[in-house]
């Protein structure tokens, strides 16, 4: 039997401030100091062992532009890959709403920080930037 977590990653604010809970009950929302929710993603898991995210944007970050490599993934603290990524798939310019797929690392663990990252690919490949973090809930 599947079972659905919702979690709420929020947009940083610079300093960004690791020790904020935010709420996750009846509408899934949560707030930063500026009140913008960005993103929220599901996480269903199988009895058969697969795990699966959708990472659903919100405004003011959806749509999210994608061009040439560039790259939107989900990330887990402490874990070096990547949970869910999504790449352009045209180089001119693709329009992200949402993104889903298996999970790379199985269920993220209630409490685990999670941030959604942008990379430029190609050969700057390697930096990465925060655009929104927050905290898995149950």
């Amino acid at each position: 039997m599947p079972c659905d977590r919702f979690n709420v990653l929020n947009q940083p604010h610079w300093p960004v401030s690791t020790d904020h809970v935010w709420p996750v009950l009846g509408v899934h929302r949560g707030v930063d100091s500026s009140g913008a929710v960005v993103a929220v993603f599901n996480e269903t898991s199988h009895n058969h062992g697969a795990t699966n995210l959708t990472v659903r944007l919100r405004s003011p970050l959806a749509p999210f532009e994608l061009h040439g490599t560039e790259s939107l993934a989900l990330y887990a603290e402490s874990v070096a890959e990547a949970v869910l990524s999504v790449s352009a798939s045209d180089p001119a310019g693709t329009e992200i709403f949402e993104f889903h797929g298996k999970s790379a690392i199985g269920p993220v663990p209630k409490g685990t920080g999670v941030a959604l990252v942008k990379s430029p690919g190609g050969d700057l490949g390697t930096l990465l930037i925060v655009v929104a973090k927050g905290t898995v809930k149950d």
